[in-house]
């Protein structure tokens, strides 16, 4: 189980300054406990990837369980928005892992088909999206050549919305009660790896929807 902070624990409200301007202040999304303009309140460690993939799933209309839901997920895949790239474990791991000369029926399902696309197409972003057809499905979906250029789904703003992406077409078409964290989470990880992490930050953002 990846480590998360202390129960009920948050990061101190992070503000931006906004340039001055003679028009009308746009009204912020109402949720997660957002009090003014550019200030929220946060679980994870990293405040600018949080609030980068808050703006994001607020933008995209989820409200209540589901955005606390899809939230916890996220600070769980991300190890509390502190990675969005997968940490190599050893010499060639990703060819162990997700290669097809290692892991050949691990790379079919992942639609690695090429010698070092274990390597090219490891976990990234806040969903930690993995392998050769997801880069291709996630980037056509998005206008995005993320089969050329990988790493780009590592940089905040497009791996905001590639979970956006992934929550929309792979997770809410396959859960009909966003409050029930097992089911949610098989549509992610089928194991259920980290249920009980995933489950705790939901109740934690629940606290805040």
């Amino acid at each position: 189980m990846r480590r998360r902070p202390r129960a009920g624990a948050a990061v101190p409200g992070f503000r931006t300054t906004p340039a001055p301007t003679t028009q009308k202040p746009q009204q912020q999304p109402t949720g997660l406990g957002l009090k003014a303009p550019n200030e929220f309140n946060l679980l994870g460690n990293n405040p600018q990837n949080e609030i980068t993939l808050q703006k994001a799933a607020l933008g995209s209309g989820l409200r209540g369980p589901e955005l606390a839901q899809f939230l916890g997920q996220m600070k769980h895949e991300s190890w509390n928005f502190e990675r969005l790239k997968e940490q190599p474990k050893g010499q060639d791991y990703f060819e162990r892992r997700y290669g097809v000369k290692h892991a050949p029926k691990t790379a079919s399902i992942l639609g690695n088909k090429y010698p070092g696309d274990g390597e090219r197409y490891h976990g990234r972003g806040y969903v930690q999206l993995t392998g050769r057809e997801n880069y291709r499905r996630a980037g056509e979906a998005l206008g995005i050549d993320l089969l050329n250029q990988p790493d780009l789904a590592a940089k905040p703003d497009i791996a905001a919305k590639i979970a956006m992406w992934y929550w929309n077409s792979r997770v809410k078409p396959r859960v009909k009660n966003f409050a029930d964290t097992a089911a949610v989470t098989k549509t992610i990880n089928p194991a259920l790896r980290g249920l009980e992490d995933r489950d705790a930050n939901f109740k934690d953002y629940m606290r805040l929807v």
